[in-house]
């Protein structure tokens, strides 16, 4: 899935200017908070988005990671489809000295073994790694989709693989369809299903014109939960937060969501 240029902008705008100015992380002494996630893991509230450091020099881009990194950020996202490769080069080269001391997500596009075989492979190579520590199905937005995932042959095939490898250390995906976010669910064990594993298990992204309702979403939203609890959280294209309607619904669930 290609990112456009409107959607880099507005995807990217408020963690670039984070990024920019130091004086918003606060003190040095004064790291970003971290919560605990599984398996013994703790990820930063925040997590820097590799597509944030296209367009930049590859200088710029390894001051911005060295930034981010001593101010205790340590969840790092990115994708093969972000600037044609862009992103995870210039990442992968910014993260060469924390590597080890990191977390690192990254997806695929591709909804076949084959191909998701090979974007795997390209993506190790770029971060100069022998794993990924979250592999995740990029941007399922349709029913067809799962299907393509799960037919033989299909990406879970790889995925499959990959974890028995230990080249992905877990599985997961981000999704813009709540009924195919809960098939995949129903039909794999993973361990995410969003941007931010530290901070829910499920992420369903309503974007603008797809037609997902509040009823869907909660649906989609509570099935990831009973999967894996953990907080809830969402992100929404164009960035707005869900209605009210939603919001105190999913506070009688599991207490106020901030």
């Amino acid at each position: 899935m290609a990112m456009d240029r409107r959607e880099f902008l507005g995807a990217g705008v408020g963690i670039a200017a984070a990024l920019t100015a130091r004086e918003a992380w606060g003190k040095p002494d004064n790291a970003l908070p971290k919560r605990a996630w599984k398996d013994g893991i703790e990820l930063s509230i925040l997590a820097l988005g590799g597509i944030v450091v296209c367009g930049m020099t590859q200088e710029e881009a390894s001051k911005r990671v060295a930034a981010a990194y001593e101010r205790g950020v340590n969840y790092f996202d990115c994708a093969p489809s972000y600037f044609n490769g862009e992103a995870e080069m210039k990442l992968g080269k910014a993260l060469r000295p924390y590597r080890s001391k990191v977390f690192l997500a990254e997806k695929t596009g591709k909804r076949d073994a084959k191909g998701a075989r090979a974007e795997l492979e390209q993506t190790l190579e770029r971060f100069h790694t022998d794993h990924v520590d979250l592999y995740q199905f990029h941007a399922v937005s349709s029913m067809e989709d799962v299907d393509k995932i799960l037919a033989p042959g299909g990406a879970a095939e790889l995925f499959d693989a990959a974890k028995k490898e230990g080249k992905a250390k877990h599985l997961g995906f981000s999704a813009h369809n709540a009924a195919a976010a809960i098939q995949l669910m129903e039909a794999m064990e993973l361990d995410s299903g969003g941007r931010s594993p530290g901070l829910m298990s499920g992420m369903i992204t309503p974007r603008g014109g797809r037609g997902i309702s509040n009823d869907d979403y909660l649906h989609a939203c509570l099935a990831a939960k009973r999967q894996a609890p953990c907080r809830i959280g969402w992100r929404t294209y164009p960035p707005v937060r869900p209605n009210g309607e939603i919001l105190d619904r999913l506070d009688r669930y599991q207490g106020p969501v901030k």
